[in-house]
């Protein structure tokens, strides 16, 4: 499957599940489609950007989800001790804390020609959001 047609089928998945509108097309070219939307993630008005980040020239198309900062360093260590323990238990989802002390979630998803499933990556995304929001009110806690 070429890039054109997995960049469609994504969308019309996205479509299908009446997502497309929440999201925002950052980049939509020949080499790569970037798409992001901000998700509530509790009634305390907190958020989640989910990105999603597909390119021409790699089999992996990425979610990322932005849904925390660490704002106390002097909690970081707890902070990363806790992110390990969720990124040993978790098969899904890698978390990490990156260079702006963002706390995300990141799914690879492996997939092209006859191996890409759209309807499956955005099942993967929607799966994630919710582990997301389990991790978020853990990690709520500590920060």
């Amino acid at each position: 499957m070429d890039f054109e047609k997995r960049k469609f089928e994504v969308m019309d998945s996205l479509r299908n599940e009446d997502l497309l509108e929440s999201f925002d097309i950052l980049e939509d070219d020949q080499q790569a489609l970037i798409l992001r939307t901000y998700q509530q993630i509790d009634e305390s008005k907190a958020h989640c950007i989910i990105s999603i980040i597909m390119s021409s020239d790699s089999a992996y198309s990425l979610i990322y989800y932005v849904f925390a900062k660490l704002t106390d360093y002097n909690k970081k260590s707890s902070i990363i001790e806790f992110l390990n323990t969720l990124n040993n238990d978790s098969i899904l989802m890698k978390y990490y804390i990156d260079e702006q002390n963002h706390i995300v979630g990141a799914i690879n998803y492996i997939g092209i020609d006859t191996n890409f499933n759209s309807s499956e990556f955005i099942n993967l995304m929607e799966i994630g959001f919710s582990e997301i929001i389990d991790a978020y009110n853990k990690i709520n806690k500590l920060i």
